[in-house]
């Protein structure tokens, strides 16, 4: 049985690269069959975490990101790096989206025991690989399952346009990275 994947990058930007790079994962992954969740970020309204707003209680577009994101088993972030780090955004959903709420069923998790596959790109040539050392340890921590072989692209306005087509090597490379990731992801729920 294959289930449903959500996709999503840790980006705002209308243009940006890293929200190239999970749309085109998409579509590579629904040609192989795969049923797929694109998430945009830039759709929901988050405010910076602070306690005193989740006392006050959690904002609803947090609550149906956290409902949207606990019905999916497995994920696969494309995430920029700022700083050779994590995006403040993604950094600020994840924090967020692991608050408990009562509006999620009972049990319901974003991130324990769920499988995660991630990736990068920036027009740098190292395409944003030290962010995503921060990004697997987050994950880690918050008991996802973050799956082997991890890819930074780097050159991303050369190999991603955004008003282009993805370079014919870049898009194989992808989709031997996903073929990877989705036969990891069968294997361990069998």
């Amino acid at each position: 049985m294959k289930h449903s994947i959500l996709i999503c990058a840790g980006s705002l930007r209308k243009d940006s690269y890293n929200k190239n790079l999970a749309k085109h994962s998409q579509r590579i992954l629904e040609d192989m069959g795969y049923q797929t969740t694109y998430l945009d970020l830039s759709e929901y309204t988050i405010p910076l975490y602070n306690q005193d707003l989740e006392q006050d209680g959690i904002p609803s577009d947090v609550t149906k990101l956290q409902l949207l994101w606990s019905q999916h088993s497995r994920y696969i972030i494309a995430s920029p790096e700022y700083n050779g780090s994590i995006s403040g955004v993604l950094k600020n959903v994840i924090d967020w989206m692991s608050r408990p709420n009562p509006a999620l069923p009972q049990g319901a998790s974003c991130f324990k025991g769920k499988l995660a596959g991630i990736m990068a790109t920036s027009p740098g040539r190292l395409g944003g690989l030290r962010g995503l050392r921060h990004v697997r340890e987050i994950l880690s921590t918050l008991g996802t399952i973050v799956l082997p072989g991890d890819r930074a692209f780097g050159s991303a306005s050369q190999i991603l346009p955004v008003d282009g087509d993805i370079d014919p090597v870049t898009e194989e490379t992808l989709r031997n990275l996903l073929l990877e990731w989705t036969d990891s992801m069968q294997k361990w729920y069998l």
